[in-house]
């Protein structure tokens, strides 16, 4: 009686009709899948790491370019200030070249607030982030 009813289950698992052998090859793609997936968010990750370090060595070489034009800017400005007081210039040159030494100043501050903005881009693309602190009650 036990060889009778083992029959037609043993059958029934090797006349499957290539069911098994289906669900391997779904389990397969399924895992190409995922581990395609995988890869292409590391990529975009490290494509975005590398765009920000790019940014911020640029923002860098302009810094440096910016520092140096409001540095001579305040020189100017400065140079300006004691022709006019010695009586050799009107103050409109002297209004001219502050505006001058402000609006590079200003540009640089522009600029230094774009690196910080980089900077944070970079360290969430790193994958760090913070948390803020609870104040205990």
């Amino acid at each position: 009686n036990r060889v009778w009813s083992l029959g037609p289950t043993l059958s029934g698992t090797l006349l499957d009709f290539g069911d098994t052998s289906a669900q391997v090859e779904r389990a397969r793609a399924a895992y190409d899948a995922s581990v395609a997936s995988y890869r292409e968010t590391v990529l975009e990750a490290l494509q975005e790491v590398e765009d920000n370090l790019v940014e911020l060595n640029t923002l860098q070489g302009e810094i440096a370019s910016q520092q140096r034009a409001a540095e001579a800017a305040g020189e100017s400005a400065r140079v300006t200030r004691n022709q006019y007081e010695a009586g050799m210039i009107d103050y409109l040159d002297v209004a001219t070249t502050e505006n001058s030494r402000l609006s590079a100043q200003q540009s640089l501050l522009s600029l230094q607030s774009t690196q910080w903005v980089s900077s944070v881009a970079l360290i969430a693309a790193l994958g760090g982030g913070w948390q803020q602190e609870t104040q205990p009650q």
